[in-house]
């Protein structure tokens, strides 16, 4: 799920081999920061979505492990 934040491009993304769901960050100088943002306990990410709601980001994504929905607040260390 590609989306903009603060005018730079951000992708949300499935990692199918470690079935963890990644959020690609790009910063001003071009370069890109990944970091995981869930899968350590369960497979999450193929279908991704992100929303943003009074300015705070969130993705969900279908949790195949526990059969149910998963979210979490991206940037949280920002606020």
């Amino acid at each position: 799920m590609f989306f903009q934040k603060d005018g730079l491009p951000h992708i949300v993304y499935f990692d199918g081999q470690d079935n963890d769901m990644l959020l690609a960050s790009q910063r001003d100088d071009g370069s890109w920061d990944i970091q995981r943002v869930a899968g350590a306990d369960r497979a999450v990410g193929f279908h991704n979505e992100v929303v943003e709601v009074n300015g705070r980001w969130f993705a969900g994504s279908y949790d195949h492990t526990n059969a149910g929905l998963y979210t979490t607040e991206l940037f949280r260390e920002l606020r």
